[in-house]
């Protein structure tokens, strides 16, 4: 993982972009 739990406390919204590209990730994978 890039980023840790510090960095989602310090930049909510670098959370939501992360959790925004695990869900594309995994449609894709998900095909």
């Amino acid at each position: 993982m890039l980023t840790n739990d510090l960095d989602f406390r310090l930049e909510p919204r670098l959370k939501e972009m992360y959790e925004q590209h695990k869900i594309r990730a995994q449609k894709i994978d998900w095909g």
